[in-house]
């Protein structure tokens, strides 16, 4: 697992996979590895193959919120917002002061061009959530380049960031 985690983290996703799948091997109900095999697969654009290990994540612990995430994140991968915005509302429910889950909806909100509800998303009470975006979002920034640069902040490896363009 900590290899893997190495390797994922250098941008090695191949080889991170083999060593997720290894590791599966030995443990094949560790949600964690289910969860980070998934990241990484959906990552490479595998979307099937992505959300069938969140899907086996959830069947172990159907309340596992990396796993519910892991399909917020797949949903926004393949360009379904409202897929995506359904699913992290969900997630929001359950655990509203989550970084990750604030994380996730300021993204899709992005997404949406509902630049308000990013802006709320930020304006959490999470410190750690303003942190990592720490470009101001409001109506003042659009004007210009600033809707090229907001967009790029919802982008990951295998996002739909395009969608901004």
């Amino acid at each position: 697992m900590q290899q893997g985690r190495r390797l994922r983290a250098a941008g090695k996703l191949p080889e991170a996979e083999q060593a997720y799948r290894r590791a599966l091997r030995l443990a094949p109900k560790n949600t964690d590895i289910l969860v980070a095999l998934g990241l990484v697969v959906g990552s490479g654009q595998r979307f099937d193959e992505a959300g069938h290990f969140f899907d086996r994540a959830l069947a172990i612990d159907p309340g596992l919120l990396d796993a519910r995430l892991g399909k917020v994140r797949l949903a926004i991968w393949q360009g379904d917002l409202p897929r995506a915005r359904a699913l992290a509302d969900e997630a929001l429910a359950s655990a509203p002061d989550n970084v990750e889950v604030l994380n996730l909806d300021a993204r899709i909100a992005l997404l949406e061009a509902d630049y308000r509800r990013a802006e709320l998303s930020v304006q959490s009470p999470s410190p750690s959530l303003r942190s990592l975006i720490s470009v101001p979002i409001s109506s003042r920034h659009l004007r210009g380049g600033g809707t090229a640069s907001l967009c790029s902040m919802s982008a990951e490896p295998g996002s739909m960031a395009s969608a901004c363009r």
